[in-house]
């Protein structure tokens, strides 16, 4: 039982030998190391990182107080700087990010005002065709208006002949230089004279009138 007992307690005391002699070489380590710190005014180069520190981090909890002031200075300053690091790299993340996000949403708006502008050429366009399509239309009616009031004026204008007709002719028969007079009283008259006489003579050309105009000494003119 003794012997027992003396080799279980042999294996656990030789496992606090080379922990502690773990412990002791991790130590010398750390000391030359925090001594190279001094040497460069602590320079944040010079510190511990990476696996390094975290290793250092571990015997720092687990032997607090088997660590001097200056080690856990040392220690501490690592870990500060790894943190202040972390922390940039988190601000250097969020920076580009919002970057990231800042270019898509101009991107975005960029793209939004494109097509607006694209979709109010494209509505002005065809606002303009339409115009001139209704251009069109109205002076094709215009036009249209226009033809068809001369084409009642002619109308008028012949009615107004055809009436005249027997007048002018009846009013020949009796007096031709009357009637020759009485075409040459006005300018409008005299303008629609020839009309008159054309329409006449083409209509109610007779050998009457004829004889009658032979007749009788006709005078153009005032």
């Amino acid at each position: 039982m003794a012997h027992e007992a003396l080799i279980r307690g042999w294996e656990r005391l030789r496992g606090w030998l080379n922990q502690d002699r773990e412990f002791l070489l991790w130590r010398q380590r750390l000391d030359q190391a925090q001594v190279q710190w001094e040497q460069v005014d602590r320079d944040p180069g010079s510190l511990r990182r990476g696996t390094v520190l975290t290793e250092a981090e571990g015997w720092l909890h687990r032997r607090p107080a088997e660590i001097n002031a200056g080690e856990r200075t040392f220690i501490q300053a690592g870990l500060d700087e790894r943190t202040r690091e972390q922390q940039n790299r988190e601000r250097r993340r969020q920076n580009l990010i919002w970057g990231l996000a800042a270019g898509f949403l101009i991107a975005i708006g960029t793209a939004l005002f494109v097509f607006l502008q694209w979709d109010r050429a494209e509505t002005q366009a065809a606002l303009a065709a339409e115009q001139t399509e209704l251009a069109k239309t109205e002076s094709a009616k215009a036009r249209k208006a226009q033809l068809e009031a001369e084409e009642q004026t002619r109308l008028a204008q012949r009615g107004a002949y055809n009436l005249q007709l027997p007048r002018v002719s009846d009013l020949w028969r009796q007096d031709p230089g009357q009637t020759l007079s009485l075409l040459n009283d006005t300018d409008r008259a005299r303008r629609s004279c020839a009309i008159l006489l054309g329409v006449f003579f083409t209509a109610c050309v007779s050998s009457e009138i004829i004889s009658s105009s032979r007749a009788t000494p006709v005078r153009f003119g005032p």
